[in-house]
């Protein structure tokens, strides 16, 4: 099992051993749609050149191909990545997340609809082009216009610089958007606990772990319907915005964010099936899962007598 940093297109020489091979939970086979230009800004050239090595190269990689195609099993963390390994010849793929969260970390009792009088949004990310800031900053305009009470807490790195200080003076959000930096796991967890829903703006990303540690704690989610979100986060824990058009977009996420903070019967609900939804992802679970794959793949290649899986034509790339 390459059980370690993986990418398609570097695959993994794991699978010339012979024996039966595991290859993933991988992803980076998510594309950037066209609608998100926008928001990438000047980075959107890098993302077209990927996107296009992606739809076309990726196909001609000798690396990738052998990989793909000696895997016993290949687990792809959202549909778009099990896609693209399918068509380099998989003979076997399942979606599978690659983060998890340990049981101790789920909140065990049942939340409360945070007090309207100071209610925090959080985003906790890197400042990346991916990483949607920009976004993030447009889409709580709109929750500041509704909700005048609530504030915006950004935790991560590299968050104050100059371009994200202009932007938040430009939408009229000095004094509501704290940028906090980068904080300790534990303190994380405690963000959580004290924020009233979690904005995720990324862009572009094979899933995005905050997510799934944010509803450990039942803290409702607003992000965008695409990868990964769009395959393990399911709709009752939050609201996923489809995309759309430009601004419409950020307004879209504000007022999913607006209808989370002012309708307590909905985020009562949201928190509720969000703790239910990060149960079924603890890393306990990923280790039996792990290991009933294991062992039916090596009772299957004990039971046809195989000694390699090697694949004709594969040795020449």
């Amino acid at each position: 099992h390459h059980l370690s940093w993986g990418s398609l297109f570097w695959g993994s020489t794991l699978s010339r051993l012979g024996i039966p091979f595991v290859f993933g939970p991988v992803g980076g086979g998510e594309t950037s749609p066209e609608v998100l230009r926008e928001w990438f800004g000047k980075s959107w050239r890098k993302e077209a050149q990927r996107n296009l090595a992606l739809r076309v190269v990726l196909k001609f990689n000798p690396r990738a191909r052998r990989t793909i195609r000696a895997a016993d099993l290949v687990l792809a963390t959202n549909s778009e990545t099990a896609g693209r390994v399918r068509a380099l010849g998989a003979t076997r793929v399942e979606l599978y997340l690659d983060s998890g969260v340990s049981p101790e970390a789920i909140a065990h009792e049942e939340r409360e609809f945070p007090s309207q009088a100071a209610q925090t949004v959080l985003w906790v990310g890197r400042n990346l082009p991916l990483k949607g800031v920009a976004l993030a900053l447009h889409a709580f305009a709109i929750v500041h216009r509704s909700v005048p009470t609530a504030n915006l807490v950004m935790l991560g790195v590299d968050l104050d610089d100059g371009a994200i200080t202009a932007q938040i003076e430009a939408l009229d959000l000095v004094g509501v958007v704290d940028r906090l930096g980068l904080m300790p796991f534990a303190d994380l967890f405690d963000w959580f606990d004290m924020s009233s829903v979690m904005l995720f703006s990324t862009l572009r990303g094979a899933f995005g772990a905050q997510v799934l540690e944010a509803m450990s704690r039942g803290l409702p989610v607003v992000a965008l319907d695409i990868h990964g979100v769009a395959d393990f986060m399911p709709a009752a824990a939050g609201v996923k915005v489809p995309l759309q058009q430009g601004e419409g977009l950020a307004d879209a996420l504000g007022e999913g964010v607006v209808q989370l903070l002012t309708e307590p019967a909905l985020w009562q609900e949201a928190s509720r099936a969000a703790r239910a939804a990060a149960t079924r992802h603890t890393w306990e679970r990923r280790a039996q899962e792990l290991a009933l794959h294991f062992a039916g793949l090596a009772s299957a290649r004990r039971a046809d007598g195989s000694v390699s899986h090697m694949h004709a034509g594969d040795t020449g790339g």
